[in-house]
């Protein structure tokens, strides 16, 4: 018989509640978190910066779904382009104007695939960086899912001046000097799988897709789960449309 696997936890994203200035993607205390977003680096710079909101209007399944925009956050020049992000872990602190993130959470199972739901409208790329050659100024955005598999490795996660966190599966820094970003790749990948969306889904609602994920390192044991999603595929360069 096949196994029954357990489901990830609030995955319609009923459970949000906005205590101060982000939005958040859990009610009640810290313990109750799996996904978290960019959304406390992004409201240093705007108290109305929140990038990721819950949406009553477009939904699949209960309540609400989760609304990755893609922005930019400040005024006049003064700011930066944030692209709208959810993943399965925490944001750590706020570098400068930059990110340091751990991603991932336990889990021990290992999925075929992931399955889900949404609705994706790019725009044209207003944002552009020279280290990041996929996208100019005046192409098409792209959204894009990512899940990996991971065994037990944790990394130890610092900030620019190596002011000290908790340990991560991955640890993410969006810094350019100093920049740490998820290889899909590494020897902690047990399995991992992606879709990037280049253009519009149809209709007015949600569409339905899957994920399927492909062994990397597959005799490691699955310890520990990532998901990722971005309105803007190249956020992590602070590249993308409005």
């Amino acid at each position: 018989t096949s196994p029954s696997y357990p489901q990830l936890p609030n995955a319609v994203f009923d459970d949000c509640s906005k205590p101060a200035k982000p939005y958040l993607l859990y009610t009640g205390s810290e313990d109750n978190m799996f996904w978290d977003s960019g959304n406390h680096g992004s409201t240093t710079i705007s108290d109305d910066g929140s990038i990721t909101t819950p949406d009553s209007s477009i939904k699949h399944s209960g309540n609400y779904s989760a609304k990755l925009k893609s922005t930019f956050i400040g005024y006049g020049v003064i700011g930066k382009f944030a692209a709208g992000n959810i993943f399965t872990g925490k944001y750590l602190t706020t570098d400068g104007m930059d990110g340091v993130l751990g991603w991932g959470r336990p889990w021990d199972m290992k999925p075929k695939a992931l399955r889900g739901w949404i609705k994706y409208t790019p725009a044209t790329v207003t944002s552009e960086a020279s280290d990041y050659a996929a996208l100019k100024k005046g192409d098409m955005d792209k959204g894009i899912i990512y899940i990996a598999l991971l065994d037990g490795t944790t990394e130890e996660a610092t900030d620019s001046k190596n002011n000290s966190f908790d340990s991560w599966p991955v640890v993410v820094r969006t810094k350019k000097t100093g920049r740490t970003l998820f290889d899909k790749n590494a020897s902690n990948v047990v399995a991992y799988g992606e879709m990037v969306f280049d253009s519009a889904t149809p209709g007015d609602g949600m569409v339905e897709f899957t994920i399927p994920l492909n062994d990397v390192n597959g005799s490691l044991e699955v310890r520990n789960i990532m998901i990722v999603a971005s309105a803007s595929i190249g956020g992590d360069y602070f590249v993308g449309g409005k």
